[in-house]
């Protein structure tokens, strides 16, 4: 007589779950990480003067456009 068992298949999946849970949590952390770096960025330059931000080619209008130019196209 033969025996079969799904014990091993509910492991593996319960462990791809959890694996696809703890990618979420890593792409989520990465995300805010991101957003943080980006906003210290835009801090940093509208701290500027006008002068320094002009040696830098940018005015205050287009810091947004310059800390976001590799995610939107504007």
């Amino acid at each position: 007589m033969a025996v079969m068992t799904n014990a091993q298949h509910g492991a593996a999946q319960s462990g791809s779950m959890i694996a696809k849970l703890a990618n979420s949590v890593k792409r989520a952390f990465a995300a805010m990480m991101e957003a943080q770096t980006r906003q210290n960025e835009v801090s940093m330059l509208s701290n500027k003067t006008d002068e320094e931000l002009a040696q830098m080619g940018l005015t205050r209008d287009g810091i947004a456009r310059y800390v976001f130019r590799d995610r939107l196209y504007m």
